[in-house]
């Protein structure tokens, strides 16, 4: 994952406006990459092993990279790896990495992923952070309590 997110750095420095970046993507909303065995044919990597990103992932990667806007695409080619089918989810992404603001017109623009859970906390441990926050916001002054429900 860090040769991942290194390369996609790389490619921030050497970039003067627009990156497009097509890849394999892993389905789901977390950004995970996901180690994959692949086969033994003659187009696969010289250990048949590879990481796969989900589309968050990269989303995320990109902007931690430096890029400042990242857009999808608001249509991808029709192939069946970039189409979702009853049978098969989508297989591939082209995402659009940009270092200055594009014409939207072709182009959705996507937010940075904020993660908000703890993948080491248990159900009893968000519990106990949920009491936490609770009896905090119960101790504060009214303003700073509108103030937050403003915030929501």
């Amino acid at each position: 994952m860090a040769y991942l997110f290194r390369a996609l750095r790389n490619l921030y420095d050497v970039t003067a406006n627009v990156l497009f970046v097509e890849s394999m993507c892993i389905p789901g909303g977390a950004p995970v990459a996901y180690l994959r065995d692949e086969g033994l044919g003659e187009d696969q990597g010289l250990r048949h092993v590879a990481l796969y990103p989900s589309e968050t992932c990269l989303i995320k990667m990109l902007y931690r990279a430096g890029f400042r806007w990242v857009y999808r695409s608001r249509s991808l080619p029709n192939h069946q790896e970039f189409q979702a089918t009853v049978w098969q989810k989508r297989l591939r992404t082209i995402l659009i990495a940009s270092k200055m603001a594009l014409d939207r017109r072709f182009l959705v623009p996507v937010k940075e992923p904020v993660t908000k859970s703890d993948s080491w906390t248990t159900a009893w441990g968000q519990c106990r952070r949920s009491v936490k926050s609770l009896a905090h916001f119960i101790h504060m002054p009214w303003t700073k309590k509108l103030a937050t429900l403003n915030r929501y």
